[in-house]
């Protein structure tokens, strides 16, 4: 009976250490930025709850902003959300619907079909939409199960209403 209950904290450990993992992004250029890079990890916070942590490292282009101090163009940034936003299972349950979308903690979330990239076939197509602090945000986002962190293996971001800006566009691939 021991042997079992070891066992059983063991795949219980292992699966959850899994669940906490690490995805590194290459950005490419937009309209301020040359390149960049991206960390996104995730980890489990409690039940239901991961906490996702990016940071964030942008190479800017010669100009504006390139006045401003260093420290500025890197930071990082933690949020909670949902667990169901790491399984395949929730993405498979937005595309049966009848309508394709769904809301989960204030996100807006559509299922805009499937991809097949390099060795990542019969992936999913998503898009996020979410306002805060008063910037709305689009994410299309390109899941696959079997990558680290939140799955992503693309993505791009339409960041709107931003401070001096306005509307900022970025995109990021797996290394």
């Amino acid at each position: 009976m021991r042997l079992i209950t070891k066992l059983s904290f063991l795949l219980f450990f292992i699966s959850f250490s899994t669940l906490a993992s690490t995805a590194q992004y290459k950005l490419g250029g937009g309209k301020y930025h040359k390149s960049g890079n991206l960390s996104i990890s995730t980890s489990f916070q409690g039940p239901k709850t991961y906490k996702i942590n990016v940071k964030i490292k942008y190479d800017i282009k010669t100009g504006f902003f390139s006045l401003i101090p260093k420290k500025y163009l890197t930071g990082t940034y933690d949020q909670e959300f949902s667990e169901q936003l790491l399984f395949e299972e929730t993405y498979i349950n937005i595309e049966n619907s009848k309508s394709k979308k769904t809301t989960i903690n204030d996100l807006n979330i559509t299922h805009m079909g499937r991809f097949t990239i390099g060795r990542y076939y019969n992936g999913h197509k998503i898009k996020f939409k979410t306002v805060m602090n008063e910037v709305l945000t689009t994410t299309i986002a390109y899941y696959h199960p079997s990558v680290e962190g939140i799955g992503w293996v693309k993505f791009s971001v339409i960041a709107e209403n931003l401070p001096l800006i306005s509307t900022y566009k970025t995109s990021g691939i797996l290394k």
